[in-house]
């Protein structure tokens, strides 16, 4: 599994983890499936001690089984575009 970070996404998840980048995870999970591919979701969470996690740039990371099981490549990015402003996720 390969995880990218974008610059742009790691200045909001240095804003969404705050203090707390040591403590949280970011947990990736798929929403639904669709025929424009995968929805997901992007949670800050508190890791269990049964999941692997992670680190990327410092940042740590879960996927859950519908997602870690099929895809190699995930990038992070986030969008400042007035219709779908957040923090994103490109899967391959």
């Amino acid at each position: 599994m390969n995880i990218q970070i974008t610059e742009k996404a790691k200045t909001e998840l240095d804003n969404l983890y705050g203090d707390s980048k040591d403590d949280k995870v970011l947990r990736i999970s798929a929403k639904s499936y669709g025929c424009g591919g995968a929805s997901f979701a992007l949670n800050l969470d508190d890791p269990r001690e049964d999941q692997e996690i992670i680190k990327v740039d410092g940042y740590g990371f879960v996927l859950e089984s519908g997602v870690s099981g099929n895809y190699k490549n995930i990038t992070i990015d986030y969008s400042d575009n007035v219709l779908k402003k957040g923090i994103k996720m490109v899967a391959k």
